[in-house]
């Protein structure tokens, strides 16, 4: 880092970066890839850092050091994906909101940014994206009372240094309905669901995470029949007590289910009478209140049982017991009407929990045996259990008054087994009701009506959200790619034999470098034959232009955000001068870099091709049988044609192909061709195709077996496909016409003269050796094509005009390297004086427009 000059910020992120890929100059490299790899992984590890260093220069944000800006992109792109599933629309609220005069100044605020106006107003930026939606609801009337509603945005929160706020990117969805004779549990439950589609997204299944689910209203109640005061501070000690002491550990948990509490009874309530009296004390706490916690909780209560249903009732049997004690002391009917209250609460979580199992979620630990289990659902991954705490609260009180509940991802579970400690709990989500909030908005008086001479009130819909921090998302994909890393070097010493022949070397690379590899959005990389230098921009830059004007995503320049580093290229010279790029990765080095990153095509612009032919070379990454990327073919494209090309192809390239689907799709194809060549006399129009090589030429046999054979089919069904696309419309067949091809590697030219030479003397043979006098280097490759210029006249052409010779049959000469094609006409009588001893029983002439026989 000596001669690169950046931001503190940025060499911080750079070095975070650098670190989690320390053990990748250790992956071996072997196979067919291994000359194309060679140092790709030091490239690929320095365009991380290089990313990462951007990302934190230009943002600022400081949520992942080291991260790659495209991660969070693509959890960003899927999050959207899943909002816009339910039927959600992006609506973003306003900035800033004014400083609530009523909020008491306590916890509640502690954290939040505020700023002043000129007039001496005091604005909030916002701390979360839930409190300026509720305030536009509440303002909004009507106009915001029957929505779904999604955002992606960024929070503040006051830096402890002072100075910048601290950032962090947040999504949010809410669901608003005003109408009561929906049943609310029905929106809490699509809530709880969505957060179990954004956990999908990690994409591991031996992930551990659940839910944690309290009723803040249900909470309050409690401690009313208890007797707490109403002061904050006894009640937070209240709350403390409620969240260690009657949650059940989540550290007791295995991969097969709850353990049994080694706990002993009389331990917890020697505990728990512990903690009281530490609230007497301290907490303003009062005797009789912690009496009557002591019997709430003994009743079954400490712990709570893992199941949510067991809880409950667990709950509601201890809340019977304090009933009956109030009925004996014979307490007023205002206390007791706090029961059916509880009761109330009950009954909302019971009936949450029947809602989320009709909708497919189903907790792994909480299964009813009484019922048939419900039916696997792919996109969402099911939590372990759903965990009551009702001691939990939200610091800010948005969320307050009725639901609320945190996603609580277990860091460790990535490679989960067994015990937990605490420190490895990370909160991903949390949402619930928020009606309060809204009501805190709305303004009084004559709201929402029409009439301003009485008072009126709007009611205050049914409000459910839920925020998913989008930074720890992107943390549990680092964790899980370190924890990636970790398994490939174990099993990598182990079993390295077996590894090579499973895992392609890419793969292998990809895993060592302890980052999540996301495919970029960029398709192609524009590049010249020494690679990503200065001296070809100009005609890379017209290369790019044309793909872009047709919407493929493409890139001609070396940037951080695709594929550069300048750690890897030293641009300056002792005494400080700047010199031009010089372009120190080769082409196959670029390539291979490409390849790490799942960038499917590279274009090579060679500047006198592109000048001459108006052609380019594209090279196209492949997946092999374990989906895998693999070193691609390389063919010539002309410009028109190249987004075409690069459109058609991507979706393939990206598709993950097993050798079942390989040869069905080839099958197909041997179908259709087959079909294609029962033609005339009724039936549909048929293309024959062969293939002229150096030595040989081949058509639709069987080619297994054969050295090379792979890519000869290859070969062969290109042309098939050219083919067809080029005679889109030029066969007729209801005059029996079919279309012959014969394709060559030859240039375009040549071929040409080929075709002129065979019209002139009519004899493919002729041809060749005329040809070749004047170019002796093409001699096998034109003797090759004579051969079959001849087979497929004889095979083909005398059937075709066996029935009429007066038809003309046509013969495309196609060359591969140009890809063009050159025309010529088969008759069934001949065309113009021959020599009677070179007289063909088929004469050839070049076609004209004006007339379809071939006369000029």
């Amino acid at each position: 880092f000596r001669k690169v000059t950046m931001s503190v910020q940025a060499l911080i992120a750079a070095t975070s970066s650098l670190t989690r890929v320390k053990e990748v100059g250790k992956a071996a490299l072997a196979g067919k890839d291994r000359e194309m790899l060679r140092g790709g992984h030091e490239r690929a590890a320095a365009a991380f850092a290089m990313m990462a260093a951007t990302s934190a220069a230009v943002t600022g944000a400081d949520e992942v050091q080291g991260s790659d800006p495209h991660v969070t992109d693509v959890v960003c792109h899927k999050l959207t994906e899943i909002f816009q599933s339910h039927g959600a629309v992006r609506l973003s609220c306003p900035l800033l909101r004014p400083r609530d005069k009523h909020q008491k100044e306590s916890s509640q605020s502690e954290g939040r940014v505020e700023l002043m106006s000129d007039r001496g107003v005091v604005l909030l930026l916002p701390s979360d994206l839930t409190a300026n939606f509720a305030r536009t609801v509440g303002r909004g009337g009507t106009a915001a009372a029957y929505l779904k509603r999604y955002d992606i945005g960024r929070t503040y929160a006051k830096s402890i240094a002072g100075g910048h706020p601290r950032e962090n990117l947040e999504a949010s969805f809410d669901i608003v309905y005003e109408d009561y004779r929906v049943k609310t549990d029905l929106l809490e439950a699509e809530v709880v669901l969505t957060l179990c589609q954004a956990v999908k997204l990690l994409g591991t299944r031996d992930l551990a995470w659940f839910v944690q689910i309290t009723h803040t209203r249900l909470a309050d109640l409690l401690l009313d029949v208890c007797e707490v005061p109403q002061k904050e501070v006894p009640r937070n000690a209240c709350f403390h007590i409620l969240s260690t002491l009657s949650v059940y550990p989540i550290a007791q948990i295995t991969e097969e289910g709850p353990r049994r509490n080694d706990r002993k009874k009389k331990e917890m309530l020697s505990q728990l009478e512990a903690e009281l009296e530490v609230a007497i004390e301290k907490h303003e706490l009062t005797v009789t209140a912690a009496e009557r916690i002591k019997i709430l909780l003994s009743s079954g209560c400490l712990p709570f049982p893992l199941a949510f249903e067991q809880a409950l009732d667990a709950l509601q049997t201890a809340t019977g017991r304090l009933r009956l004690v109030d009925l004996e002391r014979k307490v007023d009917s205002k206390r007791m009407k706090r029961y059916e209250e509880i009761g109330r609460s009950l009954k909302s979580l019971k009936s949450l929990f029947a809602t989320l199992r009709s909708m497919g979620v189903c907790p792994k630990f909480d299964k009813d045996p009484t019922k048939s289990p419900p039916k696997k659902i792919q996109t969402i991954h099911q939590p372990l259990c759903f965990r009551l705490d009702l001691g939990m609260r939200q610091r800010q009180r948005h969320f307050h008054g009725q639901l609320y509940f945190q996603g609580i991802l277990l860091s460790s579970g990535l490679g989960w087994h067994g015990n937990i400690p605490k420190k490895s709990i990370s909160v991903i989500g949390e949402g619930g009701r928020y009606d309060d909030l809204v009501r805190r908005f709305r303004p009084p008086g004559n709201f929402g009506s029409q009439s301003v001479s009485y008072y009126t009130s709007a009611p205050i819909p049914a409000c459910v959200g839920l925020r998913i921090f989008i930074s720890k998302l992107v943390e549990a994909q680092y964790v899980q790619a370190r924890l990636e890393q970790n398994q490939e070097k174990v099993s990598g010493q182990a079993e390295s034999n077996t590894r090579k022949n499973e895992n392609s070397t890419i793969e292998t690379i990809r895993k060592a470098l302890g980052h999540p590899v996301v495919a970029r959005p960029i398709q192609c990389i524009v590049a010249s034959g020494n690679g990503l230098d200065t001296s070809c921009i100009p005609e890379r830059a017209a290369v790019a232009s044309r793909l872009w004007a047709e919407g493929v995503a493409a890139e001609y320049l070396p940037q951080s955000g695709v594929v550069f580093s300048s750690f890897l290229t030293n641009n300056q010279t002792e005494t400080g001068n700047t010199l031009p790029f010089s372009g120190d990765w080769s082409l196959d080095q670029l390539f291979g870099v490409c390849a790490i990153f799942k960038i499917p095509f590279v274009i090579v612009v060679q500047p006198h091709l592109l000048r001459d032919k108006k052609a380019v070379r594209m090279r196209q990454l492949q997946l092999d049988s374990h989906g895998s990327s693999t070193y691609g073919s390389e063919e010539f494209v002309v410009l028109d044609d190249l987004a075409n090309r690069v459109t058609n192809s991507g979706s393939s390239s990206r598709k993950e192909y097993t050798k079942q689907d390989v040869d069905l799709e080839e099958l197909r194809v041997d179908r259709v061709s087959s079909l294609l060549r029962e033609s005339s006399a009724g039936k549909d129009k048929g293309i024959v195709c062969l293939y002229a090589d150096t030595d040989h030429y081949y058509g639709d046999d069987k080619l297994d077996g054969m050295p090379g054979w792979k890519k000869i089919r290859k070969i062969v069904k290109t042309i098939q496909q050219k083919s067809e696309s080029f005679l889109a419309g030029r066969v007729d067949a209801s005059s029996g016409t079919s279309g012959l091809v014969v394709g060559s590697n030859l240039p375009f030219w040549l071929i040409r003269d080929f075709g002129t030479c065979m019209m002139r003397c009519g004899d493919a043979g002729r041809a060749s050796t005329e040809i070749t006098e004047n170019h002796p280097k093409f001699k096998k490759a034109l003797k090759t094509l004579s051969v079959a210029t001849d087979h497929i006249l004889r095979k083909y052409g005398n059937k075709l005009c066996s029935n009429n010779p007066s038809i003309l049959e046509s013969l495309y000469l196609y060359s591969v390297m140009d890809d063009r094609f050159d025309m010529i006409q088969v008759g069934g009588q001949p065309i113009g004086p021959a020599p009677c001893a070179l007289r063909p029983k088929q004469s050839t002439s070049r076609t004209s427009k004006r007339d379809r026989h071939g006369r000029r």
